[in-house]
């Protein structure tokens, strides 16, 4: 295979003949990692919130987090609400 300086696209890093479709496969590739990465982010975001409401309250006053079981803010000792 000889290189040909003319079909060479130095910006992209791949040959630009007609049956070469390799760039485009690597950038899809990237593309379809980037969006399961994005998702897997998105969908670790949301249960974290999901897991930290149904486990915790906050508290009105300072806004600290106190587990379900407390009756009394561990920080300023305000009575928690029931939810």
């Amino acid at each position: 295979m000889q290189f040909d300086k003319k079909n060479w696209c130095y910006s992209c890093r791949f040959s630009r003949g007609e049956n070469n479709i390799v760039g485009m496969k690597s950038f899809w590739d990237a593309v379809i990692s980037i969006v399961v990465l994005g998702g897997i982010l998105i969908l670790s975001a949301i249960f974290t919130n999901w897991f930290t409401r149904k486990m915790y309250f906050q508290c009105s006053e300072c806004r600290a987090l106190n587990a379900k079981r407390r009756t009394h803010c561990r920080v300023c000792h305000q009575a928690l609400k029931q939810h």
